[in-house]
C-alpha cells in the first residue's frame, strides 16, 4: 500500500508531532509513505532523520486553484492508493482539486481540532465525495463535527486517539529549571506547555499563580511556562507583570525538546478553553507527572476526575490553584492519579495503538476497493 500525507503545517505543534509518529510506525509496518508538505516545514528534517521522504512543493502562499494543480501534479507522479489530509488548508486544496476534476485519489483526512461556526464552505469541504473516512482525534471533535456533515456522510467518522511513543525515552533536558531560575532544589513546580494562542488560555495560568502566590499566600509554588511566543504575548507579559508574577511564574519560551523539562515538574497545568485533545497531557502521563486540566474539549476522554488527573470547569481559575495545593499536600494522591494514568496509556492514547487502528482503516478501505 502506498500513503501520501499532505499537511500545509508551518510551525510544530500537537498535529505535526502525530503526523511523524504515524509514518514512522507506518513505514514499520510496511506501508509506503511520504509527505507532500511546505518548503519550510517543520516536518521536513524529522521525517528525513527518520528515512521518510518528502516533497516541499506545496506553496500556501499561491492562490488555491494554483496549490490544487500542484497537488493533482503530485497526486499523477507519486500514484499513491490514498492521500492522507492533516491540515485544514489542505483539504480545501483538496476539495477545489478534486471538484474541478484535478484529483482523482481518494482520501482520508485527520480532524485533531474543533470545529465551530458552519459556513457553507466548510459543509461542501467536508462533504467532499474524495474523502472516504475522517479521522477524529477524540469523541468531542467528533460531536463538533457532526453539525458540518450530511446525513449520508455522517457515518465516516471514525475515533482514533493520538498519543505518546511508549517505546521512545526523552532526551535529557538542556539545563535544570531550579538551577536556571536560582529556586528551591526543592521547589515545587508546576509546569505549563502551551504555545501563546487565546485556545491555550494562558490568562488563566497567570489568574491562578496569582490566586495562589497572592491570595492563598503560597509564594513556595513555582510555574514554568513553555511554548512559543505569538502576537499575543505582549498583551499576556502586561497582564503578567501587572499582576506582580515575577518571583512566581517564569517563561522559558519555544523549546524544541519540551517534554525533555517534564521529569523536572511536580504537577503539569493545562488551562486552556479549546482542545480537541492535548498532546501535553498524554506525555505527562508518560513522565508520571500528575496533571490539573480543564474540562476543554476532548480533555475528560484522557483526564478522569480524581481518577487520572484531576479537573476545573473552563477559566476556574480558584479551583484549578485549589486543585495544585491539594496534589502538593497529599502526594499519596498524586501517585494514585500517576498510576492510573500509566494504566489508561498502556491500552490507549499511545502512537503504536495510533498507528495499528489508521493501518486497520486502510486496510478497510482497500478490501472495499476505496
Amino acid at each position: 500500500m502506498k500513503v501520501l500525507h499532505f499537511s500545509g503545517a508551518t510551525y510544530w505543534g500537537g498535529g505535526e508531532h502525530d503526523l511523524l509518529e504515524l509514518v514512522t510506525w507506518l513505514d514499520k509496518f510496511g506501508v509506503s509513505v511520504a509527505v507532500y508538505c511546505t518548503e519550510k516545514s517543520p516536518l521536513i528534517p524529522e521525517a528525513e532523520k527518520n528515512g521518510i521522504s518528502c516533497y516541499p512543493s506545496y506553496n500556501k502562499k499561491a492562490n488555491i486553484l494554483s496549490r490544487a494543480r500542484n497537488l493533482g501534479t503530485i497526486l499523477n507522479e507519486k500514484e499513491p492508493d490514498l492521500l492522507h489530509i492533516h491540515t485544514s488548508d489542505a483539504l480545501a486544496t483538496y476539495f477545489i482539486g478534486y471538484t474541478l476534476g484535478y484529483i482523482k485519489t481518494p482520501c482520508v483526512y485527520t480532524k485533531n481540532i474543533l470545529s465551530k461556526t458552519s459556513t457553507f464552505l466548510s459543509r461542501l469541504k467536508y462533504n467532499c465525495k474524495g474523502i472516504k473516512s475522517i479521522i477524529c482525534i477524540s469523541e468531542a471533535v467528533q460531536k463538533s463535527l457532526s453539525p458540518h456533515l450530511y446525513q449520508k456522510n455522517k457515518g465516516k467518522t471514525v475515533i482514533i486517539h493520538d498519543g505518546t511513543n511508549l517505546e521512545e525515552q526523552l532526551p535529557p533536558a538542556p539545563f535544570d529549571i531550579r538551577t536556571h531560575f536560582s529556586l528551591p532544589s526543592d521547589a515545587y513546580l508546576v509546569g505549563n506547555i502551551a504555545n501563546h494562542t487565546p485556545p491555550k488560555d494562558l490568562n488563566t495560568l497567570l489568574l491562578t499563580a496569582d490566586f495562589l502566590a497572592h491570595s492563598l499566600q503560597k509564594e513556595d509554588i513555582y510555574f514554568i511556562q513553555i511554548g512559543g511566543e505569538s502576537k499575543y504575548t505582549e498583551a499576556l507579559k502586561k497582564t503578567y507583570n501587572s499582576l506582580g508574577l515575577a518571583k512566581n511564574l517564569f517563561f522559558m519560551g519555544f523549546q524544541p525538546a519540551a517534554a525533555s523539562f517534564m521529569p523536572q515538574f511536580n504537577a503539569m497545568l493545562v488551562t486552556s478553553k479549546e482542545e480537541g485533545l492535548n498532546l501535553t497531557i498524554i506525555e505527562s502521563f508518560k513522565s508520571k507527572i500528575p496533571v490539573i486540566a480543564t474540562r476543554a474539549g476532548g480533555i475528560p476522554e484522557a483526564v478522569h476526575h480524581k481518577e487520572t488527573g484531576l479537573l476545573a470547569d473552563i477559566g476556574d481559575y480558584k479551583t484549578l490553584a485549589e486543585n495544585i495545593l491539594y496534589l502538593k499536600e497529599n502526594p499519596a494522591v498524586s501517585k494514585e492519579l500517576i498510576k492510573n494514568a500509566e494504566e489508561l496509556i498502556s491500552h490507549d492514547f499511545n502512537t503504536k495503538k495510533m498507528a495499528e487502528k489508521t493501518y486497520a482503516l486502510y486496510k478497510e478501505l482497500q478490501s472495499s476497493s476505496i
